[in-house]
Formats: C-alpha cells, sequence, structure tokens
C-alpha cells in the first residue's frame, strides 16, 4: 500500500498518515517514515518550489504482490469521504437486502434475475454517487494474464475447499490483482465448476 508525501528541502514531510520522518544526512533526502515505511525513491527530484513528490510504501499484505495499490484508501484529498463511504456500505446492506429478503409472492426467474441485478447494482450505483468519475478505479482492463489467474485461482480455491472447505483463495484474487473482473471471473468459474461436479460427476461416482 503506498501514500503520496511532499518531501522540502530541509528533509520535512507532509504525510495524510500520523506519521514521522527520518530525513538522512545528504540535504533534504528522506529515507523512512516511521509507521509508514520506506520512502520510494530515496533520491528525490527536487522542484523548483522547495517542494518534491515521493511515494511512502507500507508493508504489504501477506501474499500481496508489489503491483497496483487498492483504489481510493490512500488518495490525497480523499476521494471518497466519510459520507461516502457510510453510502457504499448502506448500498451494499441494500444489495445483500435484495437478495435474500423473502417476497410476498412465488420467486421466479424474473424475481430471480432482478434480485441478482440489485445484488450487484445498488453498491455500484452507491460507489458511483461516493466518487464520481472514480468509481471504475476498481475495473481494470482484462488481458490474457488475467483470464488465466481467473482459471488459476479458481482451480487453486478449488482444491483448498475439497481439501480444508476454505473459501479464502477467491478473497487473494482480488487482494492479488486489485482487479474487480479477476475476482468475478475466479468466483464464476469456481462455482460453476462445483455445481457441475455435483450435478453431473456425483451422480456417475454413485452409479459405480
Amino acid at each position: 500500500m503506498s501514500e503520496r508525501a511532499l518531501v522540502r528541502h530541509d528533509g520535512s514531510v507532509s504525510l495524510t498518515a500520523d506519521s514521522t520522518c527520518e530525513p538522512d544526512s545528504n540535504g533534504g533526502q528522506v529515507k523512512s517514515v516511521r509507521g509508514i515505511g520506506n520512502v520510494e525513491p530515496w533520491d528525490n527530484v527536487r522542484g523548483g518550489d522547495g517542494i518534491s513528490s515521493a511515494t511512502i510504501t507500507s508493508p504489504r499484505l501477506l501474499l500481496e504482490p508489489k503491483a497496483a495499490d487498492f483504489p481510493y484508501y490512500a488518495d490525497s484529498p480523499p476521494t471518497i469521504s466519510n459520507a461516502g463511504w457510510l453510502l457504499v456500505l448502506a448500498g451494499t446492506v441494500a444489495g445483500f437486502a435484495a437478495l435474500v429478503t423473502p417476497l410476498p409472492f412465488e420467486d421466479g426467474i424474473p424475481s430471480g434475475w432482478l434480485r441478482a441485478a440489485a445484488f450487484v447494482g445498488l453498491p455500484l450505483l452507491a460507489l458511483t454517487m461516493a466518487a464520481p468519475g472514480r468509481w471504475g478505479a476498481i475495473f481494470r482492463r482484462v488481458g490474457l494474464r488475467d483470464v488465466l489467474l481467473m482459471f488459476g485461482f479458481a482451480i487453486l480455491n478449488i482444491i483448498v475447499t475439497m481439501s480444508v472447505g476454505a473459501r479464502l483463495v477467491l478473497t487473494w484474487a482480488y487482494v492479488s490483482t486489485k482487479s474487480i473482473w479477476v475476482s468475478t471471473g475466479a468466483h464464476i468459474i469456481n462455482d460453476w465448476t462445483l455445481i457441475g461436479m455435483t450435478v453431473f460427476v456425483a451422480p456417475l461416482a454413485a452409479a459405480v
């Protein structure tokens, strides 16, 4: 995870986090920041106004590669306000409620599709309202590597599920790639493979 900072010639750093800096002795180059981590790059390019920009990296999550960072959380100024985050949470709760709340009439195929659409659409609608112009940051362009990762995470999760019953590998799909498409693809491949095994393979195994 990373965070932007303003590095002055005297070595001071303006941060959005509550941390202190450790400048080195070479005229304002910041070596590390207590509570945040190392500054990248260490040789900061000085600007004419006496201020330069540096990226401060904090320790990554376990198994999180040094690639793209999570969106929104470290923006300065913040992209999503506290009220915006509450709106996103409310949209998520509303989407889940639309999926699981019993209806006063028989639930059929049309209503089932509407439930599924609300489950996905309401949180996204809340995100577009909370982060206008930047809600698409959770989506990334899909390439061949991403498609291979979808299958890789799905296969690994099936192996883990059949071994110990945990689905945390599917969470790792997003933590590793920061792409909703990879995470969604891994979920779909995983779930439909397990459903297919249950519907088609299990009866064949029972008949043997």
